[in-house]
């Protein structure tokens, strides 16, 4: 059955937040999916925004990298470091 479409936007929108963050962390999926403790597939999932990321892990991303839920979820980067932000803001708003 498929997502709604809001709700089908809410994944991707996220799975977009969450590698253009791997990308400012400059990790691998191979990498991040380690220290978040998934698989490189499930975590390739989350980015492709075939799936939402399972928040055990995000609050590990969180406890690792200071990356907020609420920007992962919900697109609010006011909580992040300073370094993730104009590294990912610079990244999110050129493609």
């Amino acid at each position: 059955m498929p997502l709604p479409e809001r709700s089908a936007d809410l994944v991707l929108d996220v799975g977009e937040r969450l590698a253009a963050t791997r990308r400012a962390l400059e990790l691998t999926q191979e990498q991040l999916a380690e220290q978040v403790g998934v698989s490189r597939g499930a975590l390739g999932n989350w980015e492709q925004g075939t799936r939402l990321p399972d928040p055990a892990a995000m609050l590990r991303l969180k406890q690792r990298h200071g990356v907020t839920l609420d920007w992962i979820y919900g697109g609010d980067p006011s909580g992040l470091p300073q370094r993730l932000t104009s590294r990912i803001l610079g990244r999110t708003s050129t493609q």
